[in-house]
C-alpha cells in the first residue's frame, strides 16, 4: 500500500517541530562539529533545513572538510542555494548555536518531533483506511504495526540510555537462558533475552528435538513458563516426545506400548512431572500463519503471567515458512523484515528468548559438502541477518547409512553456531531412535 494513495491534510494545527533545534544542529555542522549519523535529512520540518542537511551528508561522504563557503557552493551548483534562503542564511546558521550547548539533546528533540508527525501521520491514514470499510482489517493493522516498527527503529537508532547504576539489574539483563547443551551454553552464551535464535536443517534432521531440549530445560529445570507454537500440535505428541527423550525409551516403542515394566515406572514419574507443571503453553498452528496473531499470543499470556507474578521463559516458534504477514507484500524479504519488525521489538520488550525452527533448502543435498550454511535457509527473505543467533544441524548419518553409533543409538552430530560472526562448530551427538541431542562425552 503506498502512502500517497491514503494521505489526508492533518488539519489546521501545526505539526509538532522545533525550527530552533534544527538551526542549531545546522549551525554546529556548518562550524565542523560531528553530527550523529542517526540523524537524517527527513527527521527535520522544513524543507529548506532538509536540504542543507543532505548537502552536508554529501560533502562528508566525499571527503571534503564542511564549512560554509562549501556548503553555498554544493548548493549553488545543484540550483538550492536560494531556495534554502541564500549564502545569507547559511551564514546565520553559524551564529545560532549557543556557546555552550548539549548537542545530543537537540538531536533528540529533532528525532522526538519527527516521531510525533509520523504517528500523526500513520494514526490518520489508519482513520481514513477504516472509514473506507473496504480494507480488511487485519490488512489495516499490519499496516500500522509496520509504521510502528518503523517508528521504534528509529528510537533504537544509536541513541544512548542512561544507566540506572543498579548492579543486580544489569547482571539479571546479561543473564542468558541455559539451554541443556553445553557447547550452546559456553560457546554462544546461551539463549538470551530479546534474541531472535534460528534453528535450521533438513526435514528430520532433529530441529524439533533441539527445541524440545530447550522447552525441557526452561519448564522443568528452570521452572519458568514456555509457549510453543506448532504445525498442529498436541500436548500428547509434546508428552510424548519429552518421555522418550527424558526417559531415553523409543519413540516407536512408546506411541505402540511396547514398554518395559521398569521403563513403564520411569516414564509414570516423569509423566507425573509434565502433566502437573502449568509451564508448558501450546498453540496449534495451522498451515499458515500470522506473526501478528502470534505476536498477539505471545503478548496476552505474558500478560496474564505478569499479573500472577511470573515471567514468561521462552517461545519457540516450530516452521518460520508457516509465518506470514496480513499486509500484501512485494516480495519475501519485505515480508520476513516485517515478521522481524514485530517480533524482535516483543522480545526485546517482555524480556524473552524467541527460538524459530526454518527448513532449509534441498539445493544443499546436490552439493559435495552438505553442511548448511546460513544461506541455505528455505523462503529465508534474509532473516540469517536480522537474527541475533543462527544454529545450523547437521547429522553425517543423514546422508551416510551405516555411520557409527554407540550401543544406545547417539552418533556423532554438529550444531554450526552464526552469532554476529564466523561459526563455532558445536560437536555433539544425536539419537535418532528417542529423538533428542547431547553434549559429546569427553
Amino acid at each position: 500500500m503506498k502512502r500517497a494513495e491514503t494521505e489526508r491534510p492533518l488539519g489546521a494545527k501545526i505539526p509538532p517541530q522545533n525550527l530552533e533545534s534544527e538551526q542549531i544542529i545546522l549551525g554546529a555542522a556548518l562550524l565542523g562539529k560531528d553530527i550523529p549519523e542517526h540523524l537524517l535529512p527527513e527527521y527535520f520540518y522544513r524543507e529548506s533545513h532538509k536540504k542543507i542537511l543532505r548537502a552536508i551528508r554529501e560533502i562528508q561522504s566525499s571527503g571534503v572538510e564542511v564549512d560554509m563557503a562549501v556548503v553555498c557552493n554544493y548548493l549553488a551548483e545543484h540550483n538550492e542555494l536560494e531556495e534554502v534562503g541564500g549564502a545569507a542564511y547559511i551564514a546565520a546558521l553559524t551564529s545560532v548555536p549557543p556557546i555552550h550547548f548539549d548537542l545530543m539533546s537537540h538531536v533528540n528533540i529533532i528525532i522526538n518531533k519527527f516521531a510525533l508527525r509520523h504517528i500523526i501521520q500513520s494514526a490518520n491514514e489508519v482513520t481514513v483506511l477504516s472509514y473506507d470499510e473496504q480494507f480488511d482489517r487485519n490488512m489495516i493493522l499490519a499496516k500500522w504495526q509496520r509504521d510502528l516498527n518503523d517508528l521504534m527503529g528509529i528510537f533504537t537508532s544509536g541513541i544512548a540510555t542512561n544507566s540506572d547504576g543498579d548492579f543486580e539489574s544489569l547482571m539479571s539483563r546479561l543473564s542468558a537462558r541455559d539451554t541443556h547443551l553445553e557447547c550452546i551454553n559456553e560457546t554462544m552464551g546461551g539463549l538470551h533475552d530479546g534474541d531472535i535464535i534460528i534453528v535450521a536443517g533438513r526435514p528430520s534432521m532433529g530441529k524439533t528435538s533441539l527445541t524440545m531440549g530447550f522447552l525441557n530445560q526452561t519448564a522443568f529445570e528452570d521452572d519458568l513458563p514456555v509457549m510453543y507454537f506448532g504445525p498442529q500440535v498436541t500436548r500428547e505428541k509434546i508428552i510424548s516426545r519429552l518421555l522418550s527423550a527424558t526417559c531415553q525409551v523409543r519413540l516407536t516403542d512408546l506411541r505402540r506400548g511396547k514398554v518395559t515394566k521398569e521403563e513403564r515406572a520411569s516414564l509414570q514419574k516423569v509423566h507425573e512431572k509434565i502433566v502437573n507443571s502449568k509451564n508448558i503453553n501450546l498453540v496449534a498452528m495451522p498451515e499458515t500463519m500470522s506473526a501478528m496473531r502470534v505476536a498477539g499470543e505471545i503478548r496476552a499470556l505474558a500478560k496474564k503471567l505478569e499479573e500472577k507474578d511470573q515471567k514468561l521463559g521462552l517461545v519457540i516458534i516450530e516452521n518460520l515458512q508457516q509465518l506470514t504477514w496480513p499486509e500484501k507484500l512485494s516480495s519475501r524479504k519485505d515480508e520476513i523484515d516485517a515478521i522481524h519488525g514485530c517480533l524482535k521489538p516483543l522480545a526485546m520488550d517482555i524480556h524473552i528468548p524467541i527460538v524459530i525452527s526454518a527448513q532449509i533448502n534441498r539445493e544443499v543435498e546436490k552439493r559435495e559438502n552438505k553442511r548448511p550454511l546460513p544461506s541455505d535457509i528455505k523462503d529465508s527473505g534474509g532473516i540469517e541477518e536480522l537474527a541475533d543467533a543462527t544454529l545450523l544441524l547437521y547429522r553425517p548419518a543423514y546422508y551416510h547409512e551405516g555411520e557409527p553409533a554407540d550401543e544406545n543409538g547417539w552418533a556423532e552430530a554438529e550444531i554450526d553456531g552464526y552469532k554476529g560472526g564466523p561459526p563455532g562448530v558445536l560437536k555433539s551427538q544425536f539419537n535418532a531412535f528417542y529423538p533428542s541431542w547431547r553434549d559429546m562425552p569427553e
